[in-house]
């Protein structure tokens, strides 16, 4: 996973790294932000594991920081996609909170790791320090405010740049990949602490356990965002990740299959590949098509944590049936069409994910670690110490919409 990032972000790439490649070298050259924030944060964890020192993670850091202040921004952010090679914004020109979320995350834990490094590589304090400082500036000029709707006291999904409009669509749900987003507006002071408890918080039983419902029943809702918030045992993000984790393994042996879905690449044609968000019916509150079935191993690093027997075990059967190459696990198994069919591809921030998880659990959750240390994020961690209510009921286990209508 690491050589992913090095072979990729290069001058030909402006030292950005494409959305995606595939096994034949076909690259996609776009990226978004939270492409971005995966590269920078994949270079802290080549240097966990030895991949790449400090002096190119230096290096390679200071390119990239550079080309990034060089990008076309909106009041701060970065817009959602920009050609790696012209530079050149994308249409439509959009602003996504979830991805200005996760960049934001990365940056501070990009800040607060060059800070760390300065202790055991005096020699490049000021490099380092410098790092650190360019980090807290492009973090500190992202506006959130003009994102928030008072109305319902949540954040939009993103601003139009091109038509010039706050999207009226917002992100409502605790258990949702946007929460990073939600968490780091109020650590900035942008929006008022309230917001947090405005995002839903619906609990549904699943095989017996009172679970937060998400929008789609993905991995990815659940526990990316604990690749950077610290989880705290008993709180209801860390039981309801769990619980969502031993659902996913339930519904893997049912399948019989390997385990873990959330959102990836799939058949799309015969020589094509799409993009869907794949979940467990019983956990989404979207209607999903009961025949498809898309299992993405990324999936499974976001469990490392929360159950690591379960997650190597099941890595290693995915390794078995041979679904690796150059880069490591393949993007997607496509199991839709009788046999299955390997996406022979591998995204960027899927990629970057896979990357953090593995580190946190074998060095001992560094990312989570830095990001705490940055004080706006001290300041604000008591909202992660939530509880399930005592007393407080779950719906019962409702039959999915999607299986009903495909047994009618």
């Amino acid at each position: 996973m690491c050589r992913f990032f090095s072979d990729w972000s290069t001058p030909a790439t402006n030292w950005l790294i494409p959305d995606n490649v595939r096994e034949d070298g076909t690259a996609a050259l776009r990226i978004s932000p939270t492409n971005v924030g995966f590269l920078l944060n994949a270079r802290i964890a080549a240097v966990h594991f030895g991949s790449l020192s400090v002096e190119e993670f230096v290096f390679d850091t200071q390119q990239t920081l550079h080309t990034i202040e060089l990008l076309p921004k909106h009041r701060g952010h970065l817009l959602n996609w920009y050609d790696v090679q012209t530079l050149e914004a994308l249409e439509p020109r959009f602003v996504s909170t979830v991805d200005s979320g996760n960049l934001v995350a990365c940056l501070w834990t990009l800040k607060q790791a060059a800070l760390g490094f300065m202790a055991d590589h005096g020699g490049l304090a000021v490099e380092l320090r410098a790092i650190a400082e360019r980090c807290d500036a492009l973090a500190a000029a992202m506006d959130f405010r003009f994102l928030y709707v008072r109305r319902k006291k949540v954040l939009s999904v993103g601003y139009d740049v091109t038509q010039g409009r706050l999207e009226p669509s917002t992100y409502d749900l605790l258990a949702s990949e946007a929460r990073i987003a939600s968490f780091v507006a109020i650590a900035k002071g942008a929006v008022p602490q309230e917001s947090w408890f405005h995002l839903g918080r619906r609990l549904t039983l699943v095989n017996g356990e009172r679970v937060l419902s998400s929008w789609t029943g993905t991995m990815f809702e659940y526990l990316m965002p604990a690749l950077w918030m610290r989880s705290y045992a008993g709180t209801i993000m860390d039981e309801s990740g769990k619980a969502a984790v031993r659902i996913q393994r339930e519904h893997g042996r049912r399948k019989g299959v390997p385990w873990g879905i959330s959102e990836s690449a799939c058949v799309n044609g015969e020589c094509e590949y799409g993009y869907g968000a794949f979940g467990i019916p019983e956990l989404a509150m979207k209607q999903l098509d009961a025949k498809t079935l898309v299992i993405s191993p990324y999936s499974t690093f976001l469990a490392l944590l929360a159950d690591p027997a379960a997650a190597v075990r099941n890595l290693r059967c995915m390794a078995d049936f041979g679904w690796t190459g150059r880069y490591g696990f393949f993007e997607a198994v496509d199991y839709s069409k009788a046999g299955g069919e390997v996406i022979r591809s591998w995204m960027a921030h899927h990629q970057g994910m896979s990357l953090l998880a593995a580190c946190n659990l074998l060095f001992d959750c560094p990312f989570p670690r830095y990001f705490q240390s940055e004080p706006r994020v001290m300041a604000t961690e008591l909202l992660l110490h939530e509880r399930i209510p005592a007393g407080v009921e779950a719906e019962a286990e409702p039959e999915p919409l999607a299986e009903a209508v495909a047994s009618a």
